[in-house]
């Protein structure tokens, strides 16, 4: 029978065949690929898991740690229209009774009445100044003006370009922050209205007006830029009108006057700001307490969080003996590790409690033995919260208790170790000193008179001394001792000293028995200092060591220290920071004034709230160990493409390796059928086989 085939050539299905065998040898190895892929993906998810409810109990273990939640004030007003408060940590619960009898008000000044805002008034400058005015109540009053330490006056130059009423306006605006000016018609015309932009008394304006001829009465005639003149301590020189008075706001604490610049009184109560709104016509009480429920909801979250995560991190790690299945993360170190370092942490005692709490378990959480989540007794931990609310604030928070209550507790960082540490703040300071020249005690030969000048703490005092006829000395000796001089010449420069300065004269005698006078300010500090700043050459003084000089200024040093090392200080803060490289670097402490010599102590603990936020912060941050763990998962996927990427280089290969065979069978078998057909045709030409006998 002749070879046949089903297609070209052979007749065999070719690209099936090749699928299949190719397929045959790969498809095991993709399985093993897929299942991988699909393992580390789980992971990848498993671990995002982790990180979400990291991040969560992170967030919940900040809020515990913030000291903030447990010194919060609720503060009340029994008339909020008239009088709100706002009480800080520094608060002391109570009440207190406040009247406002005043309010504070800005200074409002009104030109006379132009045409239009396009009226031209002149040129020249205007100089704006803003201090206290004052007066003498006398009829009629006369007025003075101081300006306002620290607020420099500004000149506003007017000119051809901004004459007008407008551009006056404008110029003044972009030229100080201190007055707005702004322009009212009042159906008459165009005023220009000048108000400060603060109240109270100390806010008032002053206005001056130089109009570039040199005229004295520039600031008091009614004419050009004159017109726009305020001179607040001269009453001939206020062209401008006074529409609202400046007024300080006036209240009264208790019944304890208390007056302001403004409506915000905020250093009256210590820890309390008062913010008036209108006057009073009967007492109003605002009460202060504790604000507990910040406490309360910032443990309880703990505590749930906690709780949450515990709950997701078992059941990642979760293995069902009864289906012998394990979870994604079953036998996971990485985990292992963080449930019991955080365990660890929550199970710790704390150290250097200045308190009645030290742990969970002294607040009323404790944990169940079956699932190792976290159980809480309300009841207890609002007894706690309700005694001292800082004692809870020592289980969890970064949390520093003086002993003195002249020190103060700031902040500290995570640098700062735990620990009971000293405080200490000495002041030392030295006088200013000049020390004379040999005198010479062999004889009162020659003139007998000292004349020189002498500054003391930079008050200068000449002296003209006769020690032979006009020098006053208890003797009354033409002839004074060497004490009696030194004592008629302190008593000479203190005569002529004013402000409280004063010098002690006295006389030091060196190794060889040389004498010498010293002159020392009663003062000290840097500001102390003795000069000596001429001295004639005529006269007794070079017989005396006098000559000009100056002396050593006296000094001020100022030692803080913490746990015996020395401490930044800021004397303007009154503020001492730990040493860096130290227990205590980062330790901020206020110190109250007048508050010096041993201070005491401070004990400093580090709650398990900010343990495990720095903990949690370690796994979670850049480069910590949770991304370390996800990198390497993405790493592992990527190398799975990359086997995915050869294993079909491969499948390609085998393809063509199959292919090539194939078509060398359909060679060999078109062959085959060739012959077939020359054979059939060849032998179709023989007579068959004894056909002559039929």
């Amino acid at each position: 029978m002749p070879i046949t085939a089903t297609g070209l050539g052979s007749g065999l299905d070719v690209e099936t065949l090749v699928a299949k065998l190719v397929l045959a040898e790969v498809a095991p190895l993709e399985q093993r690929i897929v299942a991988k892929e699909a393992q580390f993906q789980s992971k990848l998810s498993a671990f995002g898991l982790v990180k979400s409810a990291l991040a969560d109990f992170e967030a919940s273990a900040g809020r515990a740690a913030l000291v903030s939640n447990y010194t919060s004030k609720t503060s009340i007003s029994s008339d909020i229209t008239s009088v709100s408060v706002v009480a800080n940590a520094d608060a002391e619960a109570g009440s207190l009774s406040v009247e406002v009898l005043a309010l504070a008000k800005a200074q409002v000044l009104a030109s006379e009445r132009f045409e239009t805002a396009q009226s031209v008034i002149g040129t020249g400058t205007l100089t704006i100044q803003i201090g206290t005015t004052a007066s003498d109540g006398g009829s009629p009053p006369n007025y003075t003006f101081t300006p306002k330490e620290g607020v420099d006056s500004v000149d506003v130059v007017i000119d051809e370009n901004n004459q007008t009423l407008s551009g006056i306006r404008d110029a003044i605006n972009a030229a100080t922050s201190q007055v707005k000016a702004s322009i009212v018609n009042d159906g008459s015309g165009a005023r220009l209205v000048l108000t400060s932009n603060s109240t109270g008394l100390e806010n008032s304006i002053n206005i001056l007006v130089e109009e570039g001829s040199g005229n004295a009465a520039d600031n008091v005639d009614q004419s050009g830029l004159s017109k726009i003149s305020y001179l607040a301590g001269d009453a001939s020189g206020r062209n401008l009108s006074e529409v609202e008075a400046a007024q300080d706001a006036s209240i009264t604490i208790n019944n304890i006057a208390v007056t302001g610049s403004s409506n915000t009184f905020s250093e009256a109560v210590e820890g309390i700001t008062l913010v008036a709104s209108k006057e009073t016509e009967a007492t109003v009480f605002v009460s202060t307490s504790r604000n507990t429920q910040l406490a309360t909801a910032a443990v309880e979250q703990f505590v749930n969080e906690y709780n949450e995560l515990i709950t997701s991190l078992s059941g990642l790690t979760a293995y069902n003996a009864e289906l012998s299945r394990a979870s994604t993360l079953t036998g996971d170190s990485t985990i292992r590790n963080i449930v019991e370092s955080i365990r660890g942490e929550i199970n710790r005692a704390i150290q250097f409690v200045d308190g009645d709490y030290a742990s969970l378990a002294d607040l009323g959480i404790t944990t169940k033995t079956l699932d190792g989540t976290l159980s809480l007794d309300s009841s207890r931990l609002a007894a706690a919260i309700n005694k001292d609310p800082l004692d809870v604030a020592n289980v969890f928070a970064r949390l520093g208790r003086p002993s003195n209550s002249g020190v103060k507790w700031i902040s500290s960082t995570e640098a700062t170790a735990g620990g009971d540490y000293a405080v200490s703040l000495t002041d030392q300071t030295t006088s200013g000193e000049l020390t004379g020249g040999v005198i010479d005690t062999s004889g009162n030969n020659g003139n007998k008179r000292i004349i020189f000048s002498i500054e003391i703490d930079g008050e200068s005092v000449a002296l003209d001394l006769d020690t032979e006829n006009t020098l006053q000395v208890p003797s009354n000796s033409n002839n004074p001792s060497l004490d009696e001089i030194r004592s008629a010449i302190e008593a000479a420069i203190n005569a002529g000293l004013t402000g409280g300065r004063a010098v002690v004269v006295s006389v030091a005698t060196d190794e060889v028995g040389d004498q010498r006078f010293v002159f020392t300010s009663s003062s000290a500090g840097t500001e102390s200092t003795v000069e000596i700043t001429s001295v004639d050459a005529g006269d007794a003084a070079t017989r005396f060591g006098l000559a000009v000089a100056a002396g050593t200024s006296g000094t001020s040093v100022t030692t803080a220290q913490i746990n015996g090392l020395d401490a930044t200080w800021d004397a303007e803060s009154r503020r001492m920071t730990g040493a860096e490289g130290t227990d205590v670097e980062g330790l901020v402490l206020e110190i109250a004034a007048n508050a010096t010599g041993g201070l005491g102590s401070v004990k400093y603990g580090i709650g398990l709230g900010a343990n495990l936020e720095a903990l949690l912060n370690s796994y979670l941050k850049t480069g910590g160990l949770l991304e370390a763990r996800t990198d390497g998962l993405d790493t592992s996927i990527e190398d799975l493409e990359a086997q995915r990427l050869a294993l079909q280089n491969r499948a390609n290969r085998l393809e063509e390796i199959y292919r090539q065979q194939f078509n060398g069978l359909e060679t060999l078998i078109s062959q085959l059928n060739a012959t077939q057909n020359f054979l059939t045709t060849a032998l179709s030409g023989f007579v068959e086989p004894l056909s002559f006998k039929k």
